[in-house]
């Protein structure tokens, strides 16, 4: 299988992660969901690379060295903070498979250059450690974050950071028209026009033009897509808009669903971040294979979602109702539509 072929089965921002620690942009990075299907070509390019990577399965904790030896520490251990564990041949990685909460894909995979940057990371975020300003701080430099970011997120937590950051865009009308560097970084931005933010998003591309032009292309087309905030923080679905009539049944099933000021386009899902299955009374989050492709996209902002196909079958129904009482008052910068700009240097 041809690596292009296995960096495309990636959510795209997470592909420029990836590429970013493989050209020495980004120190280290969480690959939050492979396919199935392409774990062991995964396998093979981290091998080729010389990557270090660490992931969990059900019985334990898989570290892989710069492609070489497979570590498998049992929880026994890891609750010993000992990551010593078993040494194996490096091909038992293939068999020792991350967890996967859909049988869709293997969740959250760390990867460096370095293992040293690998385990201090696993200490600090794997096993949840006590959250301190300090050891956060110790996590967005190990994950190449940019400091003035780091040191917003920790003064004001995730959500807040995440809303502080999309309630600046919507305010001064950059929501429509973001810079699509900031769709190729995964932090919280400090502000809507943080220079090291948008600088590190462009760095990232270059890793990926680096690889492949073709590759690129596909990137920045991808990144430049239309972004369905779902709920709070960093909720997205990515789709390219595509024009077409709406017919009266479909006019008619979102204003039962949505409070007015309503809004109902028409795209082609992209690949998700992730995939979930979540149901709870009229409420649905089913992130599928199967929401992939052309839906209808139904929003009210800040108040609530709608995704559903031709037939009317609903695959995401979320309104403010689901939010916690904490959370409720961030959802003025939840369900709605995030717009992009495409780059100037795309050639």
């Amino acid at each position: 299988m041809r690596f292009n072929e296995v960096l495309l089965s990636l959510h795209v921002q997470q592909l420029c992660s990836l590429l970013a620690v493989v050209h020495g942009i980004k120190p280290s990075a969480i690959i939050e969901s492979v396919l199935t299907d392409y774990w062991r070509a995964f396998v093979d390019f981290i091998k080729i690379h010389r990557l270090s990577m660490a992931y969990s399965t059900e019985r334990g904790l898989v570290i892989f060295d710069r492609g070489r030896r497979v570590h498998y520490i049992d929880k026994d251990l890891l609750a010993k903070e000992d990551f010593k564990g078993e040494i194996l041949d490096s091909d038992a990685v293939f068999s020792l498979k991350p967890i996967s909460d859909t049988g869709i894909d293997y969740r959250d995979i760390y990867v460096s250059r370095s293992k040293d940057i690998l385990l201090e990371i696993l200490r600090y975020h794997l096993l949840k450690k006590t959250q301190k300003p300090k050891t956060d701080l110790r996590l967005g430099e190990l994950l190449g974050y940019p400091e003035c970011c780091v040191r917003n997120y920790v003064e004001l937590g995730p959500v807040k950071a995440w809303y502080n950051y999309q309630r600046g865009l919507i305010e001064s009308g950059l929501d429509q028209q973001m810079p699509v560097e900031l769709w190729a970084i995964y932090h919280a931005p400090c502000s809507a026009t943080c220079k090291a933010s948008i600088e590190l998003g462009g760095r990232y591309l270059m890793a990926v033009k680096k690889t492949s032009e073709k590759l690129y292309r596909k990137v920045v087309s991808e990144l430049s897509s239309s972004h369905l905030a779902y709920s709070i923080g960093r909720r997205f679905l990515d789709f390219h808009e595509t024009k077409r009539s709406i017919e009266p049944y479909v006019e008619k099933f979102v204003a039962e669903r949505l409070p007015e000021p309503y809004y109902i386009l028409y795209g082609k899902i992209l690949r998700p971040f992730i995939y979930c299955k979540w149901e709870k009374e009229e409420f649905k989050l089913n992130i599928t294979r199967e929401i992939e492709g052309y839906k209808y996209i139904a929003y009210s902002p800040g108040e609530g979602v709608l995704v559903f196909d031709s037939s009317l079958k609903v695959h995401i129904y979320l309104t403010k109702k689901i939010l916690g009482n904490k959370s409720i008052k961030y959802s003025s910068t939840a369900f709605r539509i995030y717009r992009v700009n495409r780059p100037t240097n795309t050639t």
